[in-house]
């Protein structure tokens, strides 16, 4: 009895869970790139995405800002890398907005054939505290932008830890 409850009370104090999705085979191959160069993520897409399990449609400006202006969400939002810059604009907004991420200040980097931008997010709400960072890695395919949102955090969930690790594919239109 004693050396079931040894091992259960570690069970009973912390808790986790981890989800590590794939990308569908259904969705289109990214356009090769060189490995340590930055795919061509140029253009204009839905910010209105799909998630590879279906779950729920994800938004692009949400997954690259995550404190845009408040007010209407945007419809569109364009990517333009140039050089050392990453240019962010939302179109459609109440107020269409602008973010430049610079390689040089570390908030985008180029590896493996992907875009990466790390990020870091907290959350407070009435019985929850959480903090966590992660990555995103964009690539291009002829009709999409597929982002890899890859994310671990640890949070306090009335008082008991919980510890989240994964990753979720999101693809979202290519308008132009």
């Amino acid at each position: 009895m004693r050396f079931a409850l040894f091992h259960c009370i570690p069970t009973i104090i912390f808790s986790g869970c981890s989800h590590f999705a794939q990308l569908p085979a259904t969705w289109e191959s990214a356009i090769p790139s060189q490995a340590d160069s930055c795919p061509s993520v140029d253009g204009t897409y839905l910010d209105k995405g799909e998630l590879s399990n279906g779950s729920w449609n994800p938004s692009l400006i949400g997954w690259l800002c995550p404190k845009p202006s408040a007010g209407k969400k945007p419809d569109r939002v364009q990517l333009k890398l140039t050089g050392d810059t990453l240019q962010i604009r939302t179109l459609g907004a109440t107020k269409n907005e602008e973010f430049l991420l610079s390689r040089q200040r570390g908030e985008f980097r180029c590896s493996g054939g992907f875009l990466q931008i790390p990020f870091s997010e907290t959350l407070r709400r009435e019985y929850v505290s959480a903090i966590g960072s992660g990555t995103l890695e964009l690539s291009r395919t002829e009709h999409f932008l597929v982002v890899n949102r890859s994310h671990q955090s640890a949070s306090l969930v009335i008082f008991v830890p919980v510890v989240v690790i994964g990753n979720n594919y999101g693809r979202f239109a290519l308008v132009e």
